[in-house]
């Protein structure tokens, strides 16, 4: 079952600005050789249309492994965090076992005292 939305265009430039920040750079100036080389000759148009394809290719593999990298990094922060809650919820059943038998052996001590006294009290009144 998956939890993690799909990561956007913006989100991911968001988290991984720096990394990205090149690739959108030389995108950006390959678009521009390419107006420029459009209005000398349609011919290398031809030629930049791979180079161009290329380079975003390359752009779309680097946003998939950082993807893929982020959504393995959430599964082992939400295995940890599991774990932990795990511990804490064994911690917690423990101390409230013991919890619940010094109560019960608190009840049963006062019970019993309570009986000696009602005891001591009844044998007062017989006299």
């Amino acid at each position: 079952m998956r939890f993690l939305r799909p990561l956007t265009l913006q989100c991911l430039l968001l988290f991984f600005p720096q990394i990205f920040a090149d690739s959108i750079t030389q995108l950006r100036a390959s678009i521009d050789q390419i107006r420029l080389e459009q209005l000398s000759t349609l011919d290398n148009l031809d030629e930049l249309k791979p180079a161009l394809s290329g380079k975003i290719t390359g752009l779309e593999m680097g946003f998939a492994q950082a993807s893929s990298h982020q959504e393995m990094a959430f599964k082992a922060e939400l295995n940890d965090v599991c774990k932990e809650v795990q511990i804490q919820k064994a911690s917690l059943t423990q101390e409230l076992t013991a919890f619940r038998l010094e109560t019960q052996e608190g009840l049963n001590t006062l019970c019993a005292q309570l009986s000696e006294i009602i005891s001591y009290i009844n044998r007062g009144r017989d006299d």
